[in-house]
């Protein structure tokens, strides 16, 4: 195995692979060499010079890179082939999106590795809604609360730094939940109603909230903030087992004859009027997202488990719905004679 970037993700696919008894990681590249250095110090492989060298030597490769390089990335490994667990190959753009629907048609052999579909708990959740455990289902609330002011700041230790535009909060954890939202639901057929961003100074989205109909006219909230308790609406307990920055997440789903309510620490589920869980399926530990690679290496019966492309590019239609809609970013066609002075005076 390969590993393109050497930051905190690339480090945590990485002890997956050397600790994993069917698996060698054989060498890393990165922008930054002092960065790949380090990182082959730690986990012992070799750094290799540029991309299409660590392609040569391996059978399938770890992308962990800014998400504005991403699909850089993942197109030269879908050139050639090779399987492909990226982190996350998202189109926040049109011409993105265009992008990313040639690699999803071209049946390229990329995961991505939302961490959610790697949990016993959400598989088992989404299993239960198939079968119509709860009905047909009316509203879905789904919570992200977590420190994102302060994960965008200027100081903070990764490349969300420096993030603007369209690569805020509704990129990072809010792809997570769009997703999850998808697993749930079975896809991701939302009508969008109502959107509304907040934004830091370099205009990073740092919050949003989303109000939306599935085709199946339930309804669908979500709401990313830093300053909202998570709790489970209705009976007042609160939940969400905290990830890692401290970010705390829940999803209820109502329907016609019961709820559904998961969050970080268990999936439970409520018959209509029930106060305590009819049936609970506590978090384990997760699946570890590098095995993907395996199963699209050796063929088996196994599907991945993590998202494949169509599933990113729908998901990415959204983002790119909600940030086409957000207010704050509306072109507003400028008055006729004030567009004369500017035309003139240049």
């Amino acid at each position: 195995m390969g590993i393109v970037g050497a930051g905190l993700s690339a480090r945590s696919h990485a002890l997956d692979i050397i600790t994993d008894g069917e698996m060698e990681l054989a060498g890393v590249v990165a922008g930054c060499g002092s960065s790949a250095a380090a990182f082959a110090d730690t986990f012992g492989c070799d750094v290799q010079t540029d991309l299409p060298a660590l392609l040569r030597q391996v059978d399938a490769v770890v992308v962990a890179v800014p998400p504005e390089i991403v699909l850089d990335i993942v197109e030269q490994t879908a050139r050639l082939g090779t399987p492909c667990l990226a982190e996350k190959p998202l189109a926040v753009t049109r011409s993105e999106w265009g992008r990313l629907g040639r690699l999803a048609n071209s049946e390229a052999p990329v995961v991505a590795p939302y961490n959610r579909r790697y949990a016993t708990h959400t598989r088992w959740a989404a299993r239960q809604l198939a079968c119509g455990k709860i009905g047909a289902v009316t509203e879905v609330d789904a919570v992200w609360v977590g420190p994102f002011r302060d994960r965008f700041a200027p100081d903070a230790p990764t490349y969300r730094a420096t993030a603007g535009p369209r690569h805020g909060v509704l990129l990072d954890s809010g792809s997570h939940a769009l997703d999850l939202l998808s697993l749930l639901l079975g896809d991701l057929s939302l009508d969008l109603k109502d959107v509304d961003l907040r934004h830091n100074a370099r205009g990073a989205e740092i919050a949003a909230r989303l109000e939306m109909r599935h085709r199946t006219g339930a309804r669908v909230r979500l709401i990313i903030d830093d300053s909202k308790p998570v709790s489970e609406s209705g009976d007042g307990s609160h939940s969400g087992a905290a990830c890692s920055g401290g970010e705390r997440w829940t999803c209820t789903v109502r329907g016609e004859t019961g709820k559904l309510v998961v969050d970080g620490s268990s999936a439970r589920l409520r018959s209509a009027g029930g106060a305590t869980p009819s049936r609970c399926h506590p978090a384990g530990e997760l699946d570890r997202p590098v095995t993907d690679l395996r199963r699209l290496l050796d063929g088996t019966a196994d599907a991945p488990l993590g998202a494949s492309l169509p599933d990113v590019l729908r998901l990415s239609d959204v983002l790119i719905r909600a940030l086409e809609a957000d207010p704050a970013r509306r072109w507003v066609r400028p008055r006729g004679k004030a567009l004369g002075r500017l035309n003139g005076s240049c």
